[in-house]
């Protein structure tokens, strides 16, 4: 064995008297949380990128409605003023 080796495998064991024993699977644990919680993260922002079209186009849908409604009603309200005026 050369000295480098025997260095690294020191240097090795020393490590391990100062680590847990369950270090490596609770490394492991924490990576699969995290790439869980990634996933549910982009989840969500997919959902409420979903329900924010949704409610926009639902708002733009009913603003037209009620401008058009809202037109209608101001050409009838013109057209009754106008009766009015020629018909005193």
């Amino acid at each position: 064995m050369n000295p480098e080796t025997r260095y690294l495998e020191a240097a090795r064991a020393h490590a391990q008297g100062h680590l847990r024993p369950d270090f490596a699977a609770s490394v492991i644990r924490g990576a699969a949380e995290r790439r869980r919680n990634s996933r549910n993260s982009r989840l969500t922002i997919v959902t409420a990128a979903a329900c924010l079209a949704a409610v926009v186009a639902a708002h733009l849908a009913i603003r037209a409605e009620t401008s058009s409604v809202n037109l209608a009603t101001w050409s009838q309200t013109q057209q009754q003023v106008l009766a009015l005026e020629e018909n005193p």
